[in-house]
C-alpha cells in the first residue's frame, strides 16, 4: 500500500510544473485588509479556464482560472495568489484524497 501511495504523491508532483509566486491571508482591521504572506513559490498546475462554480453563499461565480497544488498547502477561500505577476482571489476549493482517504491535492478556483 505504501508503494501505491507514493506513486500517486510522486506523479501529482511531477504534474505541478508552474508556481504560484505568493499566497497570501487577510487580516481585516478598521481601514480594510492587511495581507500576511503564508507561502512563496508553491509548485502548482495554472489553467487558465472559465468556469461557473458555485460558492458556500450559494452563489455562481464565473472563476478566470483553476489550478492544482497539493494538499500539504493550506490553501483557504479569500486567500490571494500571484502567478505571473497576476493577483488573483481564491473563490473556492475542493480537496482530492487517494486510495487511503489521505489528501492528496487540492483544486483551487480563482477570479
Amino acid at each position: 500500500m505504501g508503494e501505491i501511495l507514493m506513486d500517486i504523491k510522486t506523479g501529482v508532483t511531477s504534474f505541478l510544473k508552474q508556481s504560484i509566486t505568493t499566497v497570501k491571508s487577510p487580516t481585516w482591521g478598521e481601514t480594510g485588509p492587511s495581507w500576511t504572506t503564508l507561502y512563496t513559490n508553491v509548485p502548482c498546475r495554472f489553467v487558465e479556464e472559465s468556469e461557473w462554480v458555485r460558492t458556500d453563499q450559494a452563489q455562481e461565480i464565473l472563476t478566470r482560472a483553476y489550478l492544482y497544488v497539493s494538499a500539504s498547502y493550506s490553501i483557504k477561500e479569500g486567500q490571494e495568489l500571484t502567478i505571473n505577476d497576476q493577483t488573483y482571489r481564491v473563490i473556492r476549493t475542493s480537496v482530492n484524497r487517494d486510495s487511503s482517504g489521505e489528501a492528496a491535492y487540492l483544486k483551487v478556483w480563482v477570479v
